[in-house]
Formats: C-alpha cells, structure tokens, sequence
C-alpha cells in the first residue's frame, strides 16, 4: 500500500517576473499517480498556511486527490513587489499556479479546480470572466461585493460553481453575493448560505458546510 508522501515546496515565475513559493500535497493513496488536483488561492493579508489551519487539505487528499497551495506575491515565502509599486489585481499569480500544475505529470489537465478564499474568491470569480483557466469547476468561499465592482473585461459568463456565504460575515452582503454569482452562473452552480459569523475559511469549521464543498467536489471529480 502506497504511503502518503511530505507536502513538496516548490518555486515557480510568474510572466511578470515574480518569484512564488508553492506546495504540492500528494493525494494519501497514491502520491506519485496522476489525479484530479485542487489549486487553493489564499486571501489577502495571509499566506498558503491558512488552509492547513483548518485541516481541509487532509480531506482533500485522502478523497485522493492532490492539491497546490501558493503564495501569492509579497506574501509568505514569494517575492514581494519593490516599494511602490501600483497594486495590480494578481491573476498573473494564480496564472502561473495553473500553468505550474498543467506541467506537472502527477496532474489530470483535465479535473483541475480552484478554490478561493475572501480576496482570493474575489480573484477566481472574476478570474473566470477575465480570461477563463481551464478548470472544471470553481469553489467560492465568501467572495465579498467587490466582485462586481472591479474594472474586468467580461468577455466569458462565469463558470458554473460553488459559491458559500454565511450570513453574519464581518463584510456585508457576502451571503447576497453567493446567491447573485449562483444566478449569473452558466452550467451547473450552487450557492450555499451559513448562518453564522464566519469569513473565508472559517467557513470550513462548519462540519455540515465543509460536507458540502466536498460533496460538491466529489460530484464534479468522480464522475
């Protein structure tokens, strides 16, 4: 029986020239084999560390998947832009992320997804309308309004997807915002609302909202 591998760091570019820092989680069965995977895009003000504090990479990857965590720039171990520079929304981290895992030979091109947090749901939301990754589904955890506020060039609908919100969350609006980007969905979405005060992946502490997202997830990845 084949043992669970040590999580790999690893550095990868972005086409602007930033130098990030990841980590492959290989799937517990089967580590080197190739397997669905899971991009996780943290949020801001935190770093790749932030999903291991609630253990949901543990039920990723004994679902036998594998799964990536990034930092995005200027963040944990990645370079950070020098002082001054304009902020610029960072698609261009979560493109390299893609790419990165798209070379890998232990990934399925074909069953790849992205998970995102607070900021990091924001990114991938309007990352699907920006310029489409290639991923199978999205999963959403407490995008805020600023989705639809950014100057993004919508040239594709938003992928269908899982979008979760609770409805105490410290920013407003948030539990609203699932529902709308579940109606704006094209192909099968999903929203899902908990009454409680929780943000990001503080939604996942919540057992019967942490069912969800990997029932959704088996859903889209077992098929």
């Amino acid at each position: 029986t084949a043992q669970a591998s040590e999580p790999q760091d690893f550095r990868f570019e972005t086409e602007d020239g930033y130098d990030l820092a990841g980590r492959f989680f290989g799937a517990d069965d089967d580590p080197a084999e190739v397997r669905p995977t899971l991009i996780l895009v943290h949020g801001s003000g935190v770093d790749k560390e932030r999903w291991e504090r609630v253990e949901f990479v543990e039920d990723l990857i004994a679902a036998g998947w594998h799964v990536i965590s990034f930092d995005m720039r200027g963040r944990g171990d990645s370079q950070a832009p020098p002082q001054g520079t304009p902020f610029m929304l960072p698609y261009a981290d979560i493109d390299a992320a893609v790419a990165w895992a798209l070379a890998d030979p232990r990934v399925d091109a074909d069953q790849l997804v992205l998970i995102g947090e607070s900021f990091g749901a924001n990114l991938i939301v309007t990352g699907m309308q920006r310029s489409p990754w290639p991923v199978q589904t999205i999963v959403s955890l407490s995008a805020t309004r600023v989705v639809f506020m950014w100057p993004i060039e919508r040239t594709a609908p938003l992928i269908g997807g899982l979008f979760v919100g609770s409805t105490d969350d410290p920013y407003p609006a948030v539990d609203a915002v699932a529902r709308v980007l579940e109606a704006m969905s094209r192909g099968e979405a999903r929203s899902v609302v908990v009454d409680e005060r929780s943000h990001g992946v503080g939604v996942l502490l919540n057992e019967d909202t942490r069912a969800v997202v990997m029932e959704w997830l088996h859903q889209t990845l077992d098929d």
